[in-house]
């Protein structure tokens, strides 16, 4: 007995114990070995192994004058976009020709073949000929002579543009340019929107934030179920949360519909 104890005690003299901190270290040391030991089994044992392509890449910590350049290169990029948006002149423009070169025969109805179609877009800027291509032409019915409506067309192309508008519009917002909208982000928009709406025009100043935590929380209720803090602009184009904000952009607006809008005035009373 009196020899086993010497030896504990020589081990023990020869092997200082170690703390906790330094125990987990070593363990930690150890997995990684071990982690690195089975991966390259794993590429030895299979070839895809080095063919595979890494998906997870950790996000570097960004600098301030790098978030500031990536914003103003997002903004630039935003204005450059905004540039190919068509205004109104050249929506009158497109109205004009598509109504001077509708096709025979003359039955009373304004439609187009796709000949005309083609000559149409030749007249018109650069910028609008994205609405002008084979597979935009044959989304709308055609008649017996292979033309199709210009009105409806017409109104397409308006869509079209407001969409993109809208688009452009919302991720000026989006300063980090991830696709969505924080809380801070969406109220910064609605609050720049009210004075642009005919149908907010008497609501005061005053009220302001109240009405626009209101409307926010509203969106957020629909758009974010999960609660993540984040509303995807994607979401926002196609939800009718945002056409019924929209809606207040009439100038002539019955009390009836009003009444019925959850952004109006007297909705918010």
């Amino acid at each position: 007995p009196m020899q086993w104890v010497d030896l504990r005690r020589k081990f023990t003299a020869e092997h200082p114990q170690k703390s906790t901190g330094e125990n987990d270290k070593e363990t930690d040391i150890l997995f990684l070995q071990m982690l690195e030991e089975e991966r390259k089994l794993e590429e030895a044992s299979s070839e895809s192994f080095k063919m595979i392509p890494k998906f997870f890449f950790k996000k570097t910590k960004e600098s301030p004058l790098y978030l500031k350049l990536r914003q103003e290169a997002r903004t630039r990029f935003l204005q450059n976009k905004n540039a190919e948006v068509l205004d109104k002149e050249d929506l009158e423009q497109l109205w004009y020709l598509l109504k001077e070169h509708t096709s025979l025969p003359d039955d009373g109805t304004e439609r187009i073949n796709y000949d005309q179609f083609i000559y149409v877009c030749s007249r018109l800027p650069p910028k609008c000929r994205q609405f002008f291509t084979s597979s935009t032409f044959l989304k709308f019915e055609r008649d017996e002579y292979g033309r199709i409506e210009i009105v409806p067309f017409f109104h397409y192309v308006v869509r079209k543009v407001n969409l993109f508008q809208t688009r452009l519009q919302i991720s000026l917002y989006d300063a980090a340019g991830y696709g969505y909208l924080k809380e801070k982000d969406l109220e910064n928009y609605i609050f720049e929107l009210i004075p642009t709406f005919p149908q907010l025009k008497n609501l005061k100043e005053d009220f302001y934030p109240f009405y626009v935590i209101s409307a926010v929380r509203k969106f957020f209720f629909f758009l974010d179920p999960k609660h993540t803090g984040k509303v995807y602009i994607k979401d926002m184009l196609t939800s009718h949360i945002l056409a019924e904000l929209f809606e207040l952009r009439q100038e002539r607006w019955s009390l009836e519909d009003a009444m019925q809008n959850w952004f109006s005035v007297q909705s918010s009373n």
